[in-house]
């Protein structure tokens, strides 16, 4: 059901991206009347868009941006060569 929310949503936000791309380099583009409609109104509706496009994909940026990621673990050095445990550091003297 989401998968076919997001068929139908992307390509319209692509055209609603399109849309502010092309108005805000020519804003002539569309003639003086309907810039303000072309350009102006369309940038809030979307804005409506893209939040029900992160709406849809909720699951995917939770798990993209804010998964913990596992802590390496930390092995205790020994008193003679303290870089004894970290990794890719050995036979530092100081």
């Amino acid at each position: 059901m989401k998968s076919n929310w997001l068929k139908i949503l992307n390509p319209i936000v692509l055209l609603l991206a399109a849309n502010q791309f092309a108005t805000g380099f020519r804003p002539g583009l569309y003639g003086k009347g309907t810039f303000r409609f072309a350009h102006k109104q369309m940038a809030i509706v979307l804005l409506i868009a893209l939040a029900a496009h992160l709406g849809l994909n909720n699951a995917w940026v939770r798990r993209t941006y804010f998964r913990q990621r596992p802590r390496p673990k930390r092995t205790a050095a020994s008193s003679e060569n303290p870089s004894a445990g970290l990794p890719g550091v050995s036979g530092l003297r100081r």
